[in-house]
């Protein structure tokens, strides 16, 4: 029963425990039909062996127990099943011997397959329902596949069991082998052409899913590549504009937001030397900015303000709506923030930050970053940058639009000198059965790995049926062929014996006959030997 289970999950459906085909089910009532109700207990045996390595789960004691109930219940499942299935066989047919039982043999695999295979399915299917292994809008599905598997299993499988238990003979042997090629030959066949069907159709749903993948990638570098875009916009605005100021900034910022997504402001960050903090400021508070001030973030790892050699403080930023915490934020303050300052003075391209928490949406604690790009001063020096903040979060589901709806999950890490990073999603689960794949993605100087899923229960939804069609159809014409072989084999049985008892009988009659001849003969020979008797008696007399 292990073994054949084994074998039969090799075909089986997510989450792995209904399959097409199990020919453990023919096993099971074939031996308790043999050998009794005990071997009933080495059916839950098998049963519980096949399920509990199948759903296994060692990460603890608690994952451990909550696994076991499942096997368990299916073991119980498959028992009953092949005892209830035994009983009807020997309660309405009787089981003599499958070859010579003739019409006999359609009500047998009827009770013991299709009807009693009821029982396992229900069980089966309702503890992994109940269990949380399959959802709702699966369980239809899944019973369906379960039933037919075992039916097919009883169908195939019974009767080659039931057959080769016959007593040895050259003329059992020839029934045997009768019965059983055809079946070999055309379950090979079927799984052959199921495989290698599944394969191809595996292959096509790889295709398509990679393909998908590979666009929303192209979506989101074509979003980030838009974001750039900007900021050399923004860039060639401000050396155009000297001196600065924040209405044509903000009116120019603003236009650049409206055609980009995902990005949670656009900010202009000057460099101010210590020696010109105090005018800074107060040039900032005259263009409308009461209460301006450099000051350092309120999280990170912030530096002595004594300790730093120039500021780096935000002074115009758009939307001003839900960002003004961040005004006067220093980003020579913070270590994440000052490396980044510090790439970006290194570099003519946009350089993105370490995953920081934004000021502005400390009170949710989402991670977010910052892109930034260097503007040059006439002199060689850095005149500041210009910064794109946005949301982790909000920047991917921006340019991931529909993926949820494909059935896609979405894992965004970043990988750098000090490990990987979990940006976006969930840590990938045990794997299930589905499709992922991992692409690489450069983030501003940045390496990102778009880690996409899309888990085997969407595909199960999403499945052709033709492959499935294909397998329950073979396996069905296989078992009704099997059928009808045991029927011809059965009548051509008992054809035979007819001719056996015919001709006993014709050999007790020939025999009655040739006593009767015998019998007739001696009568006329003593006929004759009286009648020469009487001859010569009355020779006698005439004599005398």
């Amino acid at each position: 029963y292990y073994l054949s289970g084994r074998l039969g999950l090799l075909l089986a459906i997510p989450p792995g425990y209904a399959t097409a085909v199990w020919p453990a089910s023919g096993i099971a009532l074939a031996t308790v039909l043999l050998r009794g109700r005990l071997a009933a207990l080495g059916v839950f045996a098998g049963s519980f062996a096949v399920n509990v390595v199948n759903g296994l789960d060692t990460s603890s004691l608690d994952a451990l127990l909550r696994a076991l109930p499942v096997p368990v219940a299916i073991g119980l499942g498959a028992a009953v099943q092949a005892l209830a299935g035994a009983w009807l066989i020997e309660r309405f047919v009787g089981y003599r011997n499958l070859l010579v039982q003739e019409l006999q043999v359609v009500w047998m695999l009827a009770l013991g397959g299709p009807l009693a295979c009821l029982i396992n399915a229900s069980v089966g299917v309702g503890s992994l329902y109940a269990a949380g292994f399959i959802p709702a809008d699966n369980v239809l599905f899944n019973w369906w596949t379960w039933w037919v598997g075992d039916s097919i299993g009883v169908l195939v499988f019974a009767p080659l069991v039931l057959i080769w238990s016959l007593k040895p003979g050259a003329a059992w042997r020839r029934r045997q082998l009768t019965a059983t090629l055809p079946l070999v030959v055309m379950f090979g066949v079927v799984v052959w052409l199921f495989v290698f069907i599944s394969g191809q159709e595996q292959q096509r749903l790889r295709a398509e899913f990679e393909a998908q993948c590979r666009d929303y990638r192209s979506r989101f570098e074509r979003d980030l590549r838009d974001d750039h875009q900007a900021l050399y916009a923004m860039a060639g605005f401000i050396r155009e504009h000297q001196p600065l100021q924040r209405a044509p900034f903000e009116r120019f910022a603003s236009g650049q937001l409206s055609l980009l997504v995902g990005l949670r402001s656009l900010s202009w960050v000057p460099v101010v030397l210590p020696a010109e903090r105090a005018g800074f400021e107060a040039r900032m508070q005259a263009e409308g900015l009461a209460g301006y001030r450099i000051h350092p973030p309120r999280s990170g790892a912030v530096l002595p303000t004594e300790s730093l050699l120039r500021h780096a403080p935000v002074s115009y930023i758009v939307p001003m709506a839900g960002n003004e915490a961040v005004l006067g934020l220093d980003n020579e303050a913070e270590v994440v923030r000052r490396d980044a300052i510090a790439a970006a003075r290194a570099s003519s391209k946009p350089i993105a930050s370490d995953a920081i928490l934004l000021v502005q949406d400390l009170a949710i604690q989402a991670r977010g970053m910052v892109i930034l790009l260097a503007v040059p001063a006439e002199d060689g020096s850095t005149r500041g940058y210009v910064a794109a903040a946005m949301r982790i979060d909000q920047m991917i589901e921006a340019s991931m639009q529909g993926l949820a709806e494909e059935g896609i999950a979405l894992t965004v890490h970043e990988r750098n000198a000090r490990g990987t990073l979990l940006l976006y999603g969930a840590e990938a689960a045990r794997p299930d059965g589905g499709l992922s794949l991992s692409l690489p993605v450069d983030v501003a100087g940045r390496d990102w790995q778009l880690a996409f899923h899309q888990p085997a229960s969407y595909l199960l939804a999403h499945r052709s049926w033709s492959v499935w069609t294909m397998l329950a159809g073979g396996m069905l014409f296989t078992g009704l062929t099997g059928m009808f072989l045991l029927l011809v084999i059965g009548r051509g049985s008992r054809v035979e014996q007819l001719v056996v008892e015919r001709t006993i009988a014709l050999a007790k009659s020939n025999s009655l006959l040739a006593q009767e001849a015998e019998r007739s003969h001696l009568l006329e020979k003593e006929a004759r030997h009286r009648a020469e008797q009487l001859g010569a008696s009355n020779r006698e007399l005439e004599q005398f």
